[in-house]
């Protein structure tokens, strides 16, 4: 069946290239990662001249923090062009970061739109704000690819996008606050303070706010409550629609965490466990692990 609809997200969703393809997802525009004030050490795009792998291996070894910064213009123009040539369809579903203070992804992509309207009023584009990072993002990209992979008009993709956005989570635990700090995500002083009493962050990101849910003071502590947490849910909405897990070179916790909620049936569908790219390892650092669950529709 051909797509009457291509879509279109970024690489804010930590999902590499050939799975986005499998999903149905025809262009994942790369955010740049650069390494040192003046890109002393590189500046490279996620998952096109740098991977995961090699993402985390130059943190241990740069003297310097990873900075991100959203697609170009230019570069939203040319993958729509390339994905509507290659799809001949003129609409575009386009989901994306959330606006800023997170991220100015989304205002390259409606500019790039405007642009390629203006040249041909027949053109039709839904940029959509997730309220999402990483695999939260994921979810629904995977959704409306998936949608117009069979042969779902662009109204239908997007009221249906519209309805599991509000049901979106993503949970991350922190076992350092000081990518976050670098980043510019919390204060020198709750900086000082959780690195003195050694608090681990739990924290929640929904329709674009993040909130800290919890502080505790190990790992093997805050994983009991984390995996605690994601349970409760389960018991008080049903069993998750879609569960993804991610990781900044934490694997072991990670497929710790999966196995865990699995073997208690939180989950209608597992996509997986997935190593986190520079969206989340930016601003999380090592050791941070993500869970992304799409809860089901109220009854």
């Amino acid at each position: 069946m051909s797509k009457e609809v291509v879509v279109i997200t970024d690489s804010g969703c930590d999902l590499e290239p050939e799975f986005a393809k499998e999903h149905g997802i025809d262009e994942r525009v790369p955010l740049s990662i650069t390494f040192g004030p003046k890109g002393e050490e590189g500046t490279f795009f996620d998952r096109v001249t740098l991977s995961s792998r090699e993402f985390f291996q130059k943190v241990k070894s740069s003297r310097f923090f990873p900075t991100t910064a959203a697609p170009s213009v230019d570069a939203f123009e040319k993958a729509y062009e390339r994905a509507m040539e290659r799809k001949s369809s003129g609409n575009v579903f386009s989901i994306h970061l959330p606006r800023p203070p997170v991220s100015r992804t989304i205002e390259s992509a409606e500019a790039a739109a405007k642009k390629l309207m203006e040249k041909n009023k027949k053109l039709r584009f839904e940029i959509v704000d997730s309220g999402q990072f990483t695999l939260g993002l994921g979810i629904p990209a995977i959704v409306a690819g998936e949608l117009a992979s069979r042969g779902k008009k662009l109204p239908e993709i997007v009221e249906e996008i519209n309805k599991i956005l509000p049901r979106l989570y993503t949970f991350v635990l922190l076992d350092t606050l000081e990518f976050a700090k670098k980043g510019g995500r919390v204060s020198l002083v709750k900086y000082l303070v959780a690195s003195v009493l050694g608090y681990k962050p739990i924290i929640e990101m929904h329709r674009g706010e993040l909130t800290t849910i919890a502080k505790i003071r190990t790992i093997p502590k805050a994983v009991e409550a984390f995996t605690r947490h994601l349970k409760k849910l389960a018991e008080n909405y049903g069993p998750f629609e879609i569960m993804a897990v991610e990781h900044c070179d934490a694997e072991n916790i990670a497929q710790k965490i999966s196995s865990d909620l699995n073997e208690n049936f939180v989950r209608r569908r597992d996509l997986g466990v997935f190593e986190a790219g520079p969206t989340l390892g930016s601003h999380g650092g090592p050791g941070a692990v993500g869970v992304s669950i799409l809860l089901p529709p109220k009854t």
